[in-house]
């Protein structure tokens, strides 16, 4: 059992904080007490391996849920109704659970942890978004600005205010459309990962990001099993995509081969790019910081988004219709003819994926 436990230890931090598998799906596999689950991330956020062990293992005392009760967060403090929040509606349904947390914890709960949530008002709303923007991260002061109308909607639906603070309050920064098309040269120095600036898992990850035109925290968060190489496709399962919908990827045979590589390099690693210690997948953090670093020794820069961007505009530079493009994206449709039109668009999507792995084969792969 202790074993198994240590397992489960390795995979729920790995694939809950990394790739977003859910508390609730990990749970439902490996048949551990979903309310365990949810009572410790509540508790404590980033929870040792003892602790965890006991969870998962159940020997954690019984009388543990009628403490947590009586200790139970007071809504009418800001800091109780943020630890609520997070317990009942953050991490229970989000991915970005964790980012939340972090955001509270760094600029917000210091100034307002122990105020009565009723007497926060606007200006203090204000004073914080404008003292992210003073200090050169407007989009930090766009997300906190988000969470906190959360948060104090959380607290209406808890009848502890009747008018949120934060409301009306207008984004402090429009961010721009990103518009960056990669060339062919900077492609090429990618691909060949700035002639070894680049890790070797970094390298793979945004190759292979590349020819699928996938998110990166789909790509690096990518399993083994996900994989059938006899029919050539990808099955991202719906708990680690970013509308909740399973996605399949046809793969083109130059995206075959990044795959095949790494298996052979990585027979016993459940991931298809473990981190360097094997123990989990790398970070999507990990793959990011590596790209600023590289390209700090030249005199252009890209993103991860940068990539899927480029995939997405030269498909349909070389013929594919915006329609396939989008399901290749794994883009959520709210228009109505999505509620009538169930076509899988498979045999398309391969189509435009086999057209531009050919195109990266004869301007990169060399």
């Amino acid at each position: 059992m202790v074993c198994r436990v240590d397992e489960l230890i390795a995979e729920v931090r790995s694939r809950h904080m990394s790739s977003g598998l859910t508390l609730k799906a990990f749970a439902e596999a490996h048949d551990v007490d979903q309310q365990r689950l949810y009572g410790l991330y509540s508790e404590r956020w980033n929870p040792t391996a003892s602790t965890l062990r006991a969870v998962l293992s159940g020997t954690q005392h019984e009388a543990q849920p009628k403490q947590q009760c009586s200790r139970r967060p007071n809504d009418r403090m800001f800091g109780g109704l943020a630890s609520l929040y997070l317990q009942q509606v953050a991490y229970p349904r989000k991915r970005s659970a964790r980012q939340e947390e972090l955001l509270l914890q760094r600029h917000v709960l210091p100034q307002w942890g122990a105020r009565p949530t009723g007497s926060i008002t606007t200006a203090d709303v204000l004073r914080l978004v404008d003292a992210l923007v003073a200090t050169g991260t407007p989009n930090t002061a766009n997300r906190l600005l988000s969470l906190l109308n959360q948060v104090f909607t959380f607290a209406m639906r808890r009848s502890v205010i009747d008018r949120s603070p934060s409301a009306g309050i207008r984004r402090p920064h429009e961010p721009s459309k990103g518009r960056r098309i990669l060339s062919t040269t900077e492609l090429h120095a990618i691909w060949h990962g700035f002639d070894g600036a680049l890790p070797l898992v970094a390298r793979d990850a945004l190759r292979f990001q590349l020819l699928t035109a996938q998110r990166l925290g789909e790509v690096v968060g990518a399993e083994q099993g996900e994989f059938s190489m006899l029919d050539g496709v990808w099955q991202i399962p719906p708990e680690r995509t970013k509308n909740g919908s399973a996605h399949i990827v046809p793969m083109s045979e130059l995206a075959i081969e990044v795959v095949r590589h790494r298996l052979s390099g990585m027979p016993d690693s459940p991931w298809l790019f473990p981190s360097r210690r094997g123990t989990e997948a790398v970070r999507f953090s990990s793959v990011s910081s590596a790209i600023w670093k590289a390209c700090k020794g030249i005199d252009w820069a890209f993103t991860s988004r940068d990539l899927r961007r480029t995939a997405a505009t030269s498909m349909v530079r070389l013929g594919a219709s915006r329609v396939v493009v989008e399901k290749v994206l794994n883009h959520s449709d709210s228009r109505t003819i999505s509620r009538y039109d169930w076509h899988a668009y498979d045999d398309e999507k391969r189509a435009a994926l086999e057209t531009w792995g050919r195109w990266l084969q004869q301007n990169l792969a060399c």
